[in-house]
């Protein structure tokens, strides 16, 4: 899945709620204890360049393909994330 957001922890607060993001840390810190918070972040949101393609898939079905870059050219709004999957 590739997402947009102002950051990796703003998207995962979004996500899930500001609470479960310290009980998510929590869990992780019993798998891989002495990690950071930051090494959390970055296990679960991967940042993705910017010139890298995806598939888009429009409601009505059609498929495009495009960079991050031209997807958030076009749009008016930036949304605070969006989320493909090439399937």
């Amino acid at each position: 899945m590739w997402l947009r957001a102002e950051s990796r922890l703003e998207f995962y607060k979004d996500l899930v709620g500001e609470k479960c993001v310290e009980e998510d840390y929590q869990y992780y810190l019993r798998d891989i204890p002495g990690s950071s918070f930051e090494d959390f972040i970055d296990y679960l949101v991967k940042e993705e360049e910017i010139d890298g393609e995806f598939t888009l898939h429009n409601d009505d079905g059609t498929k495009v393909k495009k960079t991050i870059r031209e997807f958030l050219e076009e749009v008016s709004e930036v949304p605070s994330y969006f989320a493909c999957e090439d399937h």
